[in-house]
């Protein structure tokens, strides 16, 4: 962010409870940090630091142009309502909404680049045909919109407001016809897929040769929807999925948004866990060279009893329904 010459940004907003973390850094060239506060109602105590290192800011004088902020408030409220507070050398004092930084960090997010490229890779071909696979509107977004022009085909394993097919993914050529897509894109789907490198070599059959596929999923999340949430991936990990074996060659790869890491119970050999993270999403775009050369006929019922959770989900298939036809 930059406010009268002075460039600031946040690395960490963490909300624990009735705790709060801040750090990141702040850069004026003539008129330095003095002192960094958090404001806002309901604060009981805090602590601020700066001149930290950081490493990727360095100041002209050499001390560090990092910051750090810890403060307690009275009550588990939402940060919404906080602001920090930069006082400089000079007297001057540059107020920045706390929730404002976090969004511009967000904004910057190396897996929603990527989907935004993968997005781009699509304009040049005219009314593309593209399968989502998992795209129900579960949280009220449906991802054809960003998609205008296209023929998009959602499929999900359970019904819902936007879903066109309802099939499981694992036998996603038996309602998809083979090399008929343009691109295949799966959004928070792949941590749900019991043999996700079956539905890799289900994806690569209704793919057209050089048709593209997006994924985004999780790497470092707690468990939801259970007792379907199975897998969590690193960066690292697609080498794994999408090869020349099932057809695949990866484009590019991402992971962002990092996560703490702390265990419920305190032991010795997790002492500087915070100092690590996890990340809540990571991506990849993978674009197919060619049939797959290998197969797992296992059919998903003869592995697993259990199915998707679906409570509530009719219910919010029918007040969606209901919403859409009341704005005609």
């Amino acid at each position: 962010m930059l406010v009268d010459d002075a460039a600031f940004a946040a690395d960490v907003v963490a909300k624990f409870h009735q705790t709060l973390f801040v750090s990141g850094w702040f850069y004026h060239a003539l008129d330095p940090l003095e002192a960094v506060a958090v404001s806002g109602p309901g604060i009981l105590a805090q602590t601020a630091a700066i001149g930290l290192a950081h490493p990727h800011v360095a100041l002209p004088d050499g001390s560090g142009a990092g910051f750090r902020l810890q403060c307690l408030r009275d009550a588990d409220a939402d940060p919404g309502d906080l602001a920090i507070a930069f006082r400089t050398r000079s007297g001057r004092s540059i107020v920045a909404a706390l929730l404002e930084l976090a969004h511009e960090r967000l904004t910057e997010s190396a897996t929603t680049t990527l989907y935004h490229r993968f997005k781009a890779a699509l304009t040049g071909v005219r009314r593309p045909t593209i399968v989502d696979v998992g795209g129900r509107d579960r949280s009220d977004f449906d991802r054809r919109h960003d998609f205008p022009g296209a023929d998009y085909i959602v499929v999900d394993v359970l019904p819902g407001a936007n879903v066109d097919i309802v099939a499981d993914a694992h036998e996603l050529s038996r309602v998809i016809a083979p090399e008929s897509a343009d691109a295949v894109v799966a959004v928070a789907t792949f941590e749900h897929l019991l043999m996700p490198w079956k539905v890799v070599i289900e994806i690569n059959r209704v793919l057209r040769p050089g048709g593209l596929l997006g994924i985004v999923t999780h790497q470092t999340l707690a468990l939801h929807d259970m007792p379907w949430d199975f897998w969590r991936v690193s960066a690292d990990a697609w080498d794994g999925l999408l090869n020349a074996y099932t057809g695949f060659e990866i484009i590019e790869r991402a992971q962002s948004r990092e996560q703490f890491v702390i265990p419920y119970l305190y032991h010795p050999a997790k002492r500087d866990a915070e100092q690590a993270a996890g990340f809540e999403l990571t991506g990849v775009i993978a674009r197919k060279r060619g049939p797959a050369r290998v197969d797992w006929p296992v059919p998903l019922a003869e592995v697993i009893a259990t199915g998707y959770p679906t409570d509530g989900v009719k219910e919010r298939a029918r007040r969606k329904r209901r919403g859409r036809a009341a704005r005609g």
